[in-house]
């Protein structure tokens, strides 16, 4: 199931040895997902006294569901 490394006392391995976090595809997209969901579910900002509008020109849930339905056809779900 996992290899057999032998390790002899003193010597030194000819390539450092780097392990890297194996991200799924998707994850990213996931977590952006995440983020703009969590921001959608923030209070609204208040219209200042110079603009009548608020700051953001799109909710932060229209941008969350535009990327997940584009992260689903990217990963062929859709």
């Amino acid at each position: 199931m996992f290899p057999i490394r032998t390790n002899y006392a003193g010597v030194t391995p000819a390539a450092s040895e780097k392990t890297m976090l194996h991200v799924p595809t998707g994850a990213f997209e996931m977590q952006l997902l995440h983020e703009a969901l969590s921001r959608a579910r923030m209070r609204r900002p208040q219209a200042g006294r110079t603009t009548t509008s608020t700051e953001a020109t799109r909710s932060a849930r229209t941008v969350a569901m535009t990327s997940r339905n584009q992260s689903a056809r990217d990963l062929g779900v859709l």
